[in-house]
């Protein structure tokens, strides 16, 4: 996304991907943690620092980047984005319904 955002802020001398260390270094991790922005992700994964997943701290391969992919992907997410604000803004509200055996004898946080 930077490359099409700020093309000049991009040190593109620096970009160098490697295969992540969960599909290199973890037995079968290959089978359970694989990742691609296209196709979705493996059935299971664990959570790390972004720095601990390969050599170089990046996911992918970064040197087939380009500013219009970089265009795509923001465009595609600025998109999503307003299509989740306006469903959030328009979406009916649900009504409240008491279920307590015992009202609560406090008041409720945020006007509830």
């Amino acid at each position: 996304m930077y490359l099409s955002l700020d093309p000049d802020g991009v040190r593109t001398d620096r970009i160098r991907g490697a295969l992540s260390r969960y599909m290199t270094h973890v037995p079968e991790g290959d089978r359970w943690q694989w990742t691609d922005l296209t196709l979705g992700g493996g059935p299971a994964t664990i959570i790390g620092w972004t720095s601990s997943f390969s050599d170089t701290g990046t996911i992918g391969s970064p040197e087939l980047a380009t500013a219009e992919k970089g265009n795509l992907a923001f465009t595609h997410t600025v998109d999503r984005l307003v299509s989740l604000v306006r469903w959030m803004r328009d979406r009916p509200l649900e009504t409240r319904h008491e279920h307590h055996a015992t009202p609560p004898t406090f008041p409720l946080p945020f006007g509830f």
